[in-house]
């Protein structure tokens, strides 16, 4: 007799556990969804991040290479005649390019770094040589008359890197006096 009490109260059940259990599992769902889109976001921040300081570092080598090339070959004012990424402040027909141009590092204006090989970068850092006025060293005298002859040389050195992504670049400068 219990048991046809039972089965005559299941008919006036409306499925209400149904309907809620469908809804929690949809917020559930959402939940999860949210969770991942920003996982995946993180993920990608990280990488770029990681993309830029790999094309610094490289830009930094390209440096580096440029002043390691000023200090053991110092080629003579003359060979910096807009060719061979050496350019002289003075001339307008050997001024250096304009660095944010794209053209500006391309293998006929500049220089290709060649030390050891870097990894992660799509492509080698490039860099391009201006030799500068010549300046005098800090804490020098200045005497009256004196030539310019004897001052020390100065070059700015531009150079850019490049990430893993060809997107990725970073245009580094410096100003480099091999003695002083």
């Amino acid at each position: 007799m219990a048991t046809g009490s039972r089965l005559a109260n299941t008919g006036n059940q409306d499925g209400a556990i149904l309907i809620v259990s469908l809804i929690l599992l949809m917020v559930l769902t959402l939940i999860g969804v949210a969770g991942m889109q920003s996982t995946t976001m993180q993920e990608r921040m990280a990488a770029n991040t990681r993309d830029t300081n790999v094309a610094m570092q490289a830009a930094e080598a390209a440096l580096r290479d440029a002043e390691e090339f000023l200090d053991n070959n110092l080629p003579p004012t003359g060979d910096f005649d807009g060719s061979d990424g050496l350019y002289h402040f003075s001339s307008s027909s050997t001024r250096p390019p304009d660095w944010q141009d794209d053209s500006a590092f391309s293998d006929a204006n500049s220089r290709e770094y060649q030390g050891t090989d870097l990894h992660g970068i799509s492509e080698q850092p490039h860099y391009f040589i201006e030799e500068l006025p010549r300046v005098r060293c800090a804490g020098s005298s200045a005497e009256a008359g004196a030539p310019g002859g004897g001052l020390p040389r100065a070059f700015r050195v531009t150079a850019l890197g490049v990430g893993g992504n060809e997107n990725t670049r970073s245009i580094l400068q410096s100003t480099f006096r091999p003695t002083c």
